[in-house]
């Protein structure tokens, strides 16, 4: 249940850089009156956390069953959180999932509170700002039916969908899109350290791509992991060919506006050491 009242609150952003321009970006929630920072995951369909422990009163209500990246089918026991805010954002008896142990991170915060919302992600101020109240802006996006921001990109003269994850910590294309563009990419070199959300080791080949496009936006100079996306195509509309990961996010400011399926982007300034995102 949400609470309309509109409210539109400046919550500050945290940013933990890794290696190859990956990074994640924490987000400071309220529990039942309890701050808590929690991992921003726009790929993820739910929000959560490992320690039940940090909720008052829970009521379980079921669980539900998720993939990680390597293809590992988890569980997860859902209970009812009394409280939930974020921001402007305020939900009563919001469903929390409970995460096992081998999960990665011990908080989520997913796509599904931002459902109604109208909200901006600025790298550049480190700020998270969001409401319920609508304000239709200029470019449209695709939802899917899971409920993911989709945007139309584009690379040379290829023109394609591309999921907007503040959780994938790269931006991630498929072996198709680097097919067909084969001349925007270079530099290629094999990854094999990489690890999903359990923690599992996944193998990536890593490549630089010279620029993408989107509403007229150009972002130069990406890293992108190449793999096979036709799991992904079960779940996500045929023409997505990219996940657009933390180190492209980071070079704009987002705002989006859910209700109305519209949202727009301003180049930002791009950080160039660690200290600027912390």
């Amino acid at each position: 249940m949400y609470n309309e009242e509109m409210r539109e609150d400046r919550l500050k952003l945290k940013f933990e850089l890794g290696e190859l321009e990956s990074g994640k970006i924490f987000v400071p929630v309220d529990l039942n009156s309890k701050k808590l920072d929690f991992f921003l995951d726009t790929g993820a369909t739910f929000t959560g956390l490992k320690d039940i422990t940090l909720l008052r009163n829970p009521k379980v209500i079921g669980d539900h069953s998720f993939q990680s990246a390597s293809g590992l089918k988890l569980k997860a026991k859902q209970v009812i959180c009394e409280r939930f805010s974020l921001g402007g954002i305020e939900q009563e008896s919001k469903k929390i999932s409970i995460f096992p142990d081998d999960f990665e991170h011990a908080t989520t915060l997913g796509i599904d509170v931002f459902q109604k919302a109208h909200f901006s992600l600025s790298p550049d101020k480190k700020e998270l700002t969001c409401n319920l109240k609508s304000i239709p802006l200029v470019n449209t996006f695709t939802l899917t039916t899971k409920g993911h921001i989709g945007v139309e990109c584009k690379v040379r003269d290829q023109s394609f969908l591309g999921l907007w994850d503040t959780g994938a910590e790269l931006t991630v294309i498929s072996k198709e899109l680097r097919r067909k563009c084969k001349n925007s990419f270079s530099n290629p070199r094999g990854i094999s350290s990489g690890t999903d959300s359990t923690g599992a080791k996944v193998s990536f080949t890593l490549w630089d791509m010279e620029c993408i496009e989107i509403t007229g936006k150009v972002f130069e100079n990406i890293k992108a992991l190449e793999m096979d996306f036709k799991p992904l195509k079960e779940y996500f509309p045929d023409e997505t060919e990219m996940i657009i990961g933390f180190n492209l996010i980071v070079k704009a400011n987002w705002r989006f506006d859910m209700p109305s399926k519209t949202f727009d982007i301003e180049l930002a300034h791009t950080p160039k050491t660690k200290s600027d995102l912390i």
